[in-house]
């Protein structure tokens, strides 16, 4: 109540609020103000309520992406890293097309349909031998930077492993994980998980705004649900 007083008479004299903290001291009034966006920051990065619907198996509700068949919107878990370093997270997300389509779509490793994607600078297929796959591209927010990736391909059982390889020369300290495909008639689930670590890399788990982990990843998704719907065709059986 006393601190609301002198804010008031501060005002009074024609001081603002910013300048009555200004007579605190200067550490003080630094930490206030820096704790308090911080606080913003994470509370912005929570998820919503029932964020966690989907895995009780039930689909979140379905909404269109961008004039595209009718797609279920991706659902993003935070997950605990496995060594007690990095991070991780789940990604989850359906499909309008059947598992085989998918499937065909994502293991297409030299597909010249990447270039739509605003992330994806360059991607290129290195090398290919039964099922090991090697892939390079340059992200648009690490420009010049070159990720290189072995993915192993397992097709009976719908699932993709990769790992990025010398992870160093990318500014990371380690990013591997698994992608599976989940029939679902004429649709398919795809459970996307990741550990990953660099520097700043829990600002861009929590950061809540456009760049951030989630808003990134959101659109990933949406991307592979528009992508292959209009690419269907090329992937179906002949």
């Amino acid at each position: 109540m006393q601190s609301a007083l002198n804010v008031s008479r501060s005002l009074v004299r024609g001081r603002t609020p910013s300048e009555y903290r200004a007579r605190l001291h200067p550490a003080t009034a630094f930490t206030r103000e820096w704790a308090l966006r911080i606080m913003v920051l994470l509370l912005l990065a929570l998820p919503p309520a029932g964020f966690g619907a989907a895995w009780a198996g039930k689909d979140p509700v379905g909404e269109k992406t961008h004039g595209a068949a009718p797609a279920f919107a991706p659902v993003i878990e935070h997950l605990a890293p496995e060594s007690g370093k990095g991070h991780g997270y789940r990604l989850v997300y359906t499909v309008d097309v059947p598992a085989d389509v998918m499937w065909r779509f994502k293991t297409d490793f030299g597909g010249d349909f990447f270039r739509t994607n605003r992330y994806i600078q360059h991607h290129r297929l290195i090398h290919r031998q039964k099922d090991r796959v090697i892939t390079e591209e340059v992200y648009s927010h690490h420009p010049g930077v070159l990720f290189r990736w072995e993915t192993v391909v397992h097709p009976l059982r719908f699932l993709l492993t990769f790992i990025l390889l010398s992870p160093e020369k990318s500014g990371q300290r380690f990013h591997h994980g698994w992608i599976r495909l989940v029939p679902m008639g004429e649709r398919t689930r795809v459970i996307h998980v990741a550990y990953f670590d660099f520097a700043g890399a829990f600002f861009w788990v929590h950061y809540p705004f456009r760049g951030g982990m989630r808003e990134f990843l959101n659109y990933m998704a949406r991307w592979e649900q528009e992508t292959v719907v209009q690419l269907r065709s090329r992937y179906e059986d002949p």
